[in-house]
Formats: structure tokens, sequence, C-alpha cells
């Protein structure tokens, strides 16, 4: 132990003496330290040389290596076939053996097959007077006596013992600095590899020399990789010699061009999304692609695991010696060889491959394929691409939005019209002069008693998040499409969304898609009787035009100028001709009136109080206040004079034995999650509006909120909307008895005043200032009334005592100022993160708001009146927000190493397992975007 202590100690000492002489320098582009085997094949009982060369390392002085090998396979020997100790140094090179004092020290863990040693001279002074450095050969020799004839490795490896290292080296100059960067580092071929049987990637050429103009396909293939479902690489080329293009067209790419695809990652079934972030200048192409619909594809028991992933171009610009590699980057840090390989459970594979070089091009010896296997550790649900990207959201508001000619349209074919039971009808999605098209989203209704949703291919029923078959259009590997199924198969009704991702290139292109189809979705018959599919709207696009919402190659809405064709009837004895709906333009404004005149309200006596219009208050309109059993009530939430006005969130009580809440326009039952429908304000999509619920229909309660989240842009804007309409909701009469409609203080709110809370573009709650205005009470009658009983004015008489409430909340607040703070905390972090993190993501984010939960963001903080810690806070800012999402899947892809708080990491243990996974990051996401109101780990404390 003693031994062991001072060889550690000795090896630390002296990256402590480098370290101290001077500072951190950069090596030569063209630098670099190699491991070069003399053979890759031997048989049992043969030694193979493993030469350690450095190449244009500037003023070199010395290093500290770390090498890794299977010690069950292979065993260091001496030149004379001794076995290696712990202390055992490699054999000399051809530098590092002059005289200037060199040192050398082994601390080697043979049981691991680790390999850890130095060599630098020590007298410094004397090796720069010399003015002879040492730059280029070889450092250090090692043998190995092949043990097993199987495939195995020897590489470079980070170490703990070594924290600084470039992959298990340091190198230093002749001052005494240690290199930091500048070199490269390339680990040598597999020795016995079996190109069938072993797990590998690697990249192939279609030829290994080109005259300048030529393009060269570079091929990326995996090898037998177990249940397979994504990959990113990082990919390095010099830019002087090469230029990436699309093998395709040859045009060059951009810093955010996409890879063609290979054979693999490519059914539209299970969600593919691709993405490029390069640095173009620097010669690094970074990719990634992989499957995100992750259940359906293991549901398929079929993982495609060999193949070919994709293919870049190099335009050859100097014909000279090049090459292109996997190199690691700080961009994944857990990355092996600069590769990060996914399986189907959305986990990183940390070890068990190989990552195979390409050789050079443009040499004359062709290099052989070099291999590397480096374990690490890690899980990930997909590469670091976080994006989640579709195209709604583009702020550049500045750019016009193309209006299409009146021959637009969005429709829906079927195949057939009449179908027996058992047989699928396939319903083809189509556009037809959509100028400058990127994306759709649209809402499909049909009868789940009749029809069943399937795969129209393969007949497989649809689950919530089926994907459909796509079209003609959208499936340009070039523009990123991602596609998306958000369904109720239970309730017949199917989302689906496809959108362009890389904008930037699509318009590059010139190349607008404009007519075809784009999805193809099939419909079993469950029944023979007469049935219809047709677009619907759905509160979770509150701006979609009659279940439709289209995008432009800026990512921008199309407001208007197409229309809805809907398909005719299924098995009916007169088949429908399709015809065209009215055109969309009236859902753009689909109360033009209200503001103009806010005395919508049918009688002057449903007013709550004749308070002045001046006055700043919320208010509940109602449509009539005497009526009869099987009437609905139409109830309008509206604010008056509420400055810098950017969101609310109402708690509202009724009767359950008198009246039913539904939706006003249908009649249809209100649910849980069922959403308000829209009104005049808080609806403008340039300001990202998300709308959220949480219903408890049992007990009379409707919980709902509305918030714009682009908030920047909202004050910006310098238009703030202060009066209007805000949601609509209806109550259908179902009991003769006299009742009312209030808002109501609940657990959820308890910075509420009186069942509401206001919110201003600062994202900030509105304490104080405004009234609560009660509506009348409701008089029902069991027989419809006569003209005589309408001017009753009783109802005036129950709102006059509304004004005193409005006192009452202000104490209350300042009574709770913790719970106001989170709250406050809470809205902002809605209403502030969401923006730009899914900026891109159209019929994503539209789809989204159908979860229920931000409605009781703070009753988290209210279990915990004083804690040290609040749950999903990792960055310690008193909030949740989007941003402690990103943290903590950085901390799960390794970008970090720990959370900028003190209590981070019990924070971010969303789950309570115990550990910080991938898991947490969804959790604390979809806490933000309000579809949870309660972690798990608080739901157990409960």
């Amino acid at each position: 132990m003693k031994v062991n202590r001072i060889l550690s100690f000795l090896l630390t000492l002296m990256l402590v003496i480098y370290s101290l002489c001077g500072n951190l320098i950069n090596a030569a582009p063209t630098s670099s330290i190699e491991i070069v085997l003399d053979k890759t094949t031997a048989s049992v009982g043969e030694i193979v040389t493993a030469s350690i060369n450095i190449k244009n390392i500037t003023n070199f002085s010395g290093c500290q290596l770390n090498m890794k090998y299977d010690p069950a396979v292979l065993q260091p020997v001496t030149s004379s076939g001794v076995a290696y100790t712990k202390s055992t140094m490699p054999g000399a090179g051809t530098i590092l053996n002059s005289d200037f004092n060199l040192r050398q020290v082994a601390d080697n863990d043979l049981e691991k097959g680790i390999l850890n040693f130095s060599k630098a001279y020590v007298s410094l002074d004397d090796y720069r007077t010399a003015a002879a450095p040492e730059q280029t050969g070889t450092v250090a020799v090692v043998k190995f006596k092949v043990l097993k004839e199987e495939t195995s490795s020897i590489s470079f490896e980070d170490t703990t013992s070594v924290p600084n290292a470039i992959d298990g080296t340091v190198l230093f100059d002749w001052n005494g600095d240690r290199i930091q960067s500048g070199y490269s580092v390339i680990q040598p071929a597999v020795i016995n590899l079996d190109m069938i049987k072993a797990s590998y990637i690697t990249m192939g050429y279609d030829k290994n020399a080109a005259e300048v103009g030529e393009i060269i396909k570079a091929t990326v293939k995996i090898n037998k990789i177990t249940n397979f479902s994504g990959y990113q690489v990082n990919i390095k080329y010099d830019p002087t010699v090469l230029q990436a293009v699309n093998p395709k067209t040859g045009v060059a790419y951009t810093n955010s061009s996409l890879p063609t695809s290979g054979e693999l990652l490519v059914s539209e079934d299970y969600g593919p999304i691709v993405q490029g972030v390069h640095k173009i200048s620097e010669g690094i192409l970074n990719l990634s692609r992989s499957y995100t619909a992750l259940e359906v594809y293991r549901a398929s028991e079929s993982p495609e695991e060999t193949g070919t992933l994709a293919v870049v171009g190099f335009k050859v610009l100097q014909k000279k010696a090049t090459t292109v590699v996997f190199e690691d980057s700080e961009t994944m840090p857990n990355g092996i060889t600069g590769t990060t390989l996914f399986n189907w459970y959305g986990n990183r594979i940390q070890s068990g491959y190989f990552v195979i070089q390409p050789g050079e091009i443009n040499s004359a010896p062709i290099a052989t394929a070099t291999p590397t296997t480096k374990p690490t550790a890690f899980a990930s649900t997909m590469p670091t691409v976080t994006l989640t990207p579709t195209p709604t959201a583009t702020t550049t508001t500045t750019i016009p939005t193309a209006v299409p000619t009146t021959e637009s349209y969005i429709t829906m074919n079927f195949d057939k019209n009449t179908a027996e039971v058992g047989q699928i009808i396939k319903a083809t999605v189509k556009i037809n002069k959509i100028t400058n098209f990127s994306g759709y989203q649209v809402n499909i209704k049909y009868d789940p008693t009749v029809l069943q949703a399937v795969n129209p291919k393969t007949g497989v029923a649809y689950t919530n998040s089926s994907l459909p078959t796509s079209g003609e259009l959208l499936v340009n590997e070039d523009y990123g499409p991602i596609v998306q199924g958000v369904h109720k198969i239970s309730e017949g009704i199917l989302n689906l969304s496809r959108s362009y991702t890389a904008l930037d290139v699509y318009r590059a292109s010139e190349s607008p898609e404009e007519t075809g189809t784009v999805a193809v979705v099939g419909f079993k018959a469950l029944q023979k009787k007469a049935t219809t599919v047709v677009f619907e709207h759905s509160v979770t696009m509150p701006n979609g035009i009659i279940g439709t919402t289209l995008f432009n190659w800026y990512g921008n809405r199309i407001t208007s100028g197409y229309s809805v064709i809907q398909p005719g009837e299924i098995n009916s004895e007169t088949i429908t001709t399709p015809t065209p709906t009215a055109t969309p333009t009236i859902i753009v404004t689909p109360t033009p009136t209200a503001t103009a005149t806010p005395t919508i309200v049918v009688t002057p006596t449903v007013k709550p109080t004749p308070t002045s219009t001046g006055d700043s208050y919320i208010t509940i309109d109602l449509d009539k206040t005497d009526v009869s059993v099987g009437d609905i009530i139409k109830a309008s939430v509206r604010i008056n004079d509420i400055s810098n006005f950017s969101g609310y969130q109402v708690n509202i009580k009724y009767d359950t034995t008198v009246l039913q809440a539904v939706n006003p326009k249908t009649g249809a039952e209100y649910k849980n999650d069922s959403l308000p429908l829209e009104g005049e304000i808080l609806a403008n999509q340039d300001y990202s509006p998300f709308p959220t619920c949480d219903n408890i229909i049992s007990e009379g309660l409707l919980n709902f909120g509305k918030l714009y989240t682009a908030l920047d842009v909202y004050k910006e804007s310098n238009l703030a909307e202060k009066s209007g309409v805000v949601a609509v909701v209806g109550f259908k009469v179902i009991k003769a008895k006299n009742t009312a409609i209030t808002f109501e203080d609940c657990d959820s709110m308890p910075s509420g005043i009186t069942g509401t809370m206001l919110f201003n573009w600062d994202g900030e709650i509105i304490k104080s200032g405004y009234s609560i205005m009660q509506p009348a009470a409701i008089t029902v009658r069991s027989v419809t009334p006569t003209a005589t009983a309408t001017p009753t004015a009783t109802p005036t008489k129950t709102a006059t005592p509304t004004p005193t409430q409005t006192a009452t909340p202000t104490p209350t607040q300042t009574a709770t100022p913790t719970a106001t703070q989170t709250a406050t905390a809470t809205a902002t972090a809605t209403a502030t993160a969401t923006p730009t993190a899914t900026a891109t993501a159209t019929p994503t984010a539209t789809a989204t708001p159908t979860a229920t939960a931000t409605t009781t963001p703070t009753t988290t903080p209210t279990t915990t009146p004083t804690p040290k810690f609040i749950y999903g806070d990792v960055d310690g800012n008193g909030s949740v927000r989007i941003n402690d999402a990103v943290l903590i899947r950085d901390y799960v892809l390794g970008k970090i190493n720990e959370f900028p708080y003190e209590y981070g990491m019990l924070a971010a243990d969303v789950d309570g397992n115990g550990s910080i996974k991938i898991n947490d990051a969804v959790l604390v996401r979809d806490y933000v975007l309000g579809k949870i109101f309660l972690f798990p780990v608080e739901e157990k404390e409960e």
C-alpha cells in the first residue's frame, strides 16, 4: 500500500510541477498523438506491438497517458516477454531519451486493464537552450501478448486520476505548460475484428481518391447495435481541403443542414426526428436522428440494428491527403469517440460497441479503418438536441404571410365511400395551392362505435400517440420533417401534425411544396351504417380554421385565404359531393364586434352592478338570467380596464343539482379537462397564448386560465389588451330551482382574490386595484317564462354586495406573503420560459394545451409552508421554470456535474426514486407546461 501511494503521489507531483511552471497553451492544428499497431490480426501467443507516436507537437517535453485494454484477451509484456507489474514502464521510443533529466513513473492497474504512466524532461532550461525540440516521433512502445483470439481493442481513455486529460492524454511543452487543446487523439485499429459479428459504428467512402471538384460520399453505418433507436455523431474534417455538401445536389452545407437519410430510422410510424448543428468554418458536422414514438417502436418487436444511418457529401477543394473522422466534442461530453447511440428505451448505449474510423482520402497507402471502444455511462431520452421543434411560433412577425389564391384548400378524400365490416377505408389529407406551405395540424372527428382508426398499411389499431402515414409532401429529409399524433381514440378524435423544421434551408431551395397529399389514415369499419369523418374545431387549436392549421415557410400560421372541404358520407345510399365550407376568415375574428360594444349582454339587468365602465373589474356576463329547464346559459368571463393584462386564472362555483357545465355551442357536457371557448382577447398567436384547466365537475367547480407566454414580444408591442371577454362557458339548466354562478376562493389559488388571479405583462400577479363583480342571480322556472316576468330587477340587488368583497382580498394577500411569492413565480415560469423553447413547434405546441394542470400551480408550496427547497427548482430562484428542466437534462447528459443551488440534487429528484434520470427532466417540463400540478415525490409525501 505504501508503494502504491508513493507511485500515485509521484504521478500527481509531476502533473503539479508542470502545471505550476506556466500557462495552458494550444498545439498546432495538425498535431496529434496516436497508438499505431504493427498488426491487427494475431493468434494466441503472438505479440502485438503498440507504438505511441506524436506528430507536430510544438516544443514537446513530456506526457502522462492512460491506456485501456481487455486483460482477459491481452497481456502487456516487456521486450523479453516478462509480464508487466504495477510499476513497469513501457519500452523506450525515438524521443524523450536525451540528457535532460528524464523522469518516468508508472502506476498500472493490471486487473482492470489499465496502463497509467508518465515520461517528461525535468531540466527544461537546458532543453530550451539546446533549441532542438522533439516534436514528432515515438514516445513509448508497449507489447501485448494475445491470450484469446477474439475481438479486442487498445485505447487512450479518460480517468479520474488525470482530471484535465484529453481522451486520457496530457501533453506538456518545454516551458512546463500543459497543452490544453489543438491536437487530435487518434485511437488504434481493433485487433481481430469480426466485421460480421461485432457491434460497431463506422463511416465508409464510395471512393478514397478524388480530383478537385469531385464529391466523395461518406456513409455512416452501424452493425448489430441491440434495440437501436437513435444516434448523434460529431464528424471532423479539414475545411480547407474538403467542403461538406449535399451528396445528391452538391449544394454546400450551412450550419443547420441535415444529412441525407440512410436505411434505418426512416419509418414514419415511429416519428423520426433529425437535426444538424454544425460549425462549417471549423470543419465540424454534428448530426443526430432518432425515433420519438418509442412505445410504438418497441411494440413492433422489430428493432433496426444493422444498416446505414446517414450520407454526407464532401467536395474536394484540394487534392491532398486528408481525413474525415469521428471526434469527441464538448457538446457530447459522454460520447464514445464522437458518437452517442440510443436504444429503444431512450437510454444511451454506454459501451459494448466499437467506433471504426475510415481511412485517409487521397493518400497513396489507404489507411486501415481504425476502431475504438471507450466505455462510458449515461442514459438519455434522445440526443442532446432539444429542441422540440415545429413551425408555429416564429416571432419574426415582420415577414408578411402570403395569402393563397381562392383555389387554395385542404380536403380529405376516401379511396372508397362504402365498406363492409372489417374493410379498411383509406382517408388521404390533401392540400391544393397553399403558398409556401411548410406544415399542418388537423383535428379529425369520427364515430368510434362505427369506425376504428388503424394504420392503413398494416391494419394495426391506432393508440393515442400513433403517427399518420406520410403523403407526398413534407417528406424531404433535407428540411427536417417532424410528425406527431396526439389523439383521443375513445372519443373518436385524431389530432395529427407534420412540419418542416429546417425552414432556412427549405426557403433557400426556392421550391415550396404547395399541392399534394400530406397524410394517410385508415378507418376499419366496425358497423355498416352511414357515418362521417370530418375536420372539426378543437379547443386545443383555438385559432384553427374548422379543425385545420396550416403554416408557411416562415413558420407563420396561414390565417386566411383557403377553404376547408369536408369529405362525403361513408356507407350512405347517396354519396355526398364534397363541398367547401365557409371561408376560413370567419375563424380569424370570432367576435368582431365585441371590443367595440362591450354591452353584449342581452338585457341590462344581467350586468353585475351599475359600476362605471371606467373602473377596473372582472365579472361574468350571463346572456340570460330568467330561464327554464333545458335552456343553456352563456357565461362570458370579462375584464375591464386591467392595465397591461396578460393572463388570468379563475375558480367558478355552481350548483350541480341545478346546472350542468356544457360547451355553449354544442351542448356537450364538460369534463374535468374541458377548456372554455376562446374570447375576444388573449387570442393573438404572436404572443403564444397558453390555456389550462383543472375542473372538478362533480363538485361544481370550473377552474381554468389562460396566459400569454411570449411576454417580451407582447410587451414590446406596447398594445396591451385591457378590456374584453377572456372565456365563454355554458350552463344547461337541469332543475327548476333558483341558483347562482359565482367566483369563489379555492385552496389551489391561495393568492387569489375571490377566486380570481390576474397577471400583467411582466408575468406578475395583479394583487389589487380591481373589483370582482359577481353575476346576477338566476331565476329558473319549470315552464317557459312570460314576457312580463323578464323585467324582474332582483338580480341587481344580489349583485350589490360584491364591492365589499374587493376589500377582503387585499388583506388576504398580505397575510400569506409566502404563497403570493410562490404563485407569482410559478405564473412567471409558465409565462416566460415556454415561448422560445418551443417556438418553432407549432403543431405540437398547439396540441399540448389539452393537458391539465397549471391551474393549481400553488399547491406544491402550500403543502410545505417553509421548505428549504422547492421540488423542481434546481437553480434556486424560488420557482419552477423551463430552465430547471433543461438543467436536469444537461445533468443527465453529463453536460454539467452539479446544479447552481445547494439543494439542487434534492430538488431534481421529483419522482422520488433516489436518483436523477431523464424522467425527472420530463416531469419538470410537464409541470411547467401545466400537464401536472404535483410531482410524484410530493404525492408520496402526502
